[in-house]
């Protein structure tokens, strides 16, 4: 029994000093965790600042409650973070090793606005290096007597709300009186665009940035300028006398077409692949535009005559295919349209192939069978329900006509798209691709 008890404890001991030595320096022996800790150094990356202390964070860890406040420069730099060159840190990135961390700053710009008289100057701006002023930067300032041109920096270069900025600036308003400009008015039918302001021109000096860019229309028609009758107008053009400019455009190069018509109203083709089928598109889309200058009290009335072959039109040369008058599918009071009728307005119409009246045997027009293929034709028409309007006081025009399926996974565009110039409803033309 006494060599039992002196025995067991020599044994413990032995053991306890086995493990001490198989354990590495720095481990915590009485729980099994790594002990490790790294340093975490901040430079501010410029001079003249205290930088935050070192701080030392167990290994995988993150340094949460122990990371600095973010860093505060002068008024003309933003803090934007702490990185590794292009890591960056945060008080919940994991420290996996001794690492400096340097402050990345942003560069701020004043813009500053000078009124250019006894007046309110806006306020000024801070913005990023590279930002625009967009929503910051102040609306046109208005002078009695004087017309607005501008905000000017020193070197007679203009800003806008869009104009990227990459320095503090002074910007000071440009005035002009108003006895020492000409108007321009700016006139851009028949696509709706009307609501142009004039320019303001100073005497005897070229137009400048303020002459608009080409509007949107389209694509079969390209843009070829602004003219005063046969003349043509630039921003280098020299404005000597109060003058009217009218957009002019063509119809886009390397399209051959042809022209169709159905009883005065325009005619669309559609081609439905083969291996495709008619019976998977559900709608006809039409976007009109409008012009009832006289603002009449008519109704309008959509129609949709067809569908016809090719060989239901006759007379048929370069000029247009004339097709039989009436035979519509479907004539329908209730679609969405404005009455009375806008003045240079767009409004889109969808034409659902499930109308009641697709199906009335009285009709002449037989709608195309569901495994049909090939070429559609469909006449489009705008009819004026009664009221002070004629047919020669309300000009229409289309432009994207496209069939296509409820979900929008089929879409045919007709090569028609539109027309070439002014038409009159009862006297419509509408284009189709020559095959």
């Amino acid at each position: 029994m006494k060599y039992e008890r002196f025995f067991f404890p020599t044994a413990i001991i032995a053991v306890l000093a086995l493990l001490y030595t198989a354990c590495p320096a720095g481990e915590d022996n009485t729980s099994g965790k790594d002990s490790v800790t790294y340093t975490v150094t901040f430079d501010l990356g410029y001079t003249g600042g205290t930088a935050p202390a070192p701080i030392t964070v167990a290994a995988g860890k993150s340094p949460v409650s122990d990371f600095p406040a973010d860093p505060v420069r002068t008024t003309d730099f933003l803090f934007s973070g702490w990185y590794e060159g292009q890591t960056k840190y945060t008080q919940y990135t994991a420290i996996t090793k001794d690492v400096t961390l340097t402050a990345q700053w942003e560069a701020l710009y004043t813009v500053t606005f000078a009124i250019g008289y006894d007046g309110t100057s806006p306020e000024p701006i801070v913005l990023k290096s590279g930002e625009s002023g967009g929503i910051l930067f102040p609306p046109d300032p208005v002078r009695e007597d004087y017309i607005f041109r501008g905000w000017h920096d020193g070197a007679d270069v203009r800003y806008y709300g869009t104009t990227v900025v990459t320095a503090s600036v002074t910007l000071t308003a440009r005035w002009l009186s108003k006895e020492e400009a000409f108007v321009v008015t700016l006139v851009m039918p028949p696509f709706g665009i009307d609501d142009v302001e004039p320019l303001t021109v100073e005497k005897n000096q070229p137009i400048g940035d303020q002459l608009p860019a080409a509007p949107a229309l389209p694509e079969q028609f390209t843009f070829s300028g602004w003219y005063d009758g046969e003349t043509q107008y630039t921003a280098e053009t020299t404005v000597s006398a109060d003058t009217t400019l009218t957009a002019k455009w063509t119809k886009a190069e390397g399209v051959e077409r042809i022209t169709a018509r159905n009883a005065g109203n325009p005619v669309f083709k559609f081609t439905v692949p083969q291996d495709d089928k008619f019976g998977n598109y559900t709608k006809i889309t039409v976007k009109f535009l409008l012009n009832d200058e006289n603002e009449s009290t008519a109704n309008p009335v959509i129609r949709l005559y067809g569908s016809y072959a090719v060989g239901d039109f006759t007379e048929q040369s370069d000029r247009y295919w004339k097709g039989p008058p009436g035979n519509y599918l479907m004539f329908n009071d209730n679609m969405q349209k404005p009455s009375p009728l806008p003045k240079y307005e767009w409004f889109t119409v969808e034409i659902p192939f499930n109308l009641a009246k697709f199906n009335e045997g009285h009709f002449d027009s037989v709608f195309p069978k569901d495994d049909a293929t090939g070429d559609f034709y469909f006449a489009l028409g705008l009819s004026l329900g009664g009221g002070t309007a004629s047919a020669t006081h309300v000009t229409s025009y289309m432009t994207e006509v496209t069939l296509s399926n409820d979900d929008g996974s089929k879409k045919i565009v007709s090569p028609g798209g539109g027309f070439d110039k002014p038409a009159m409803i009862g006297n419509a033309e509408s284009d189709i691709t020559r095959q």
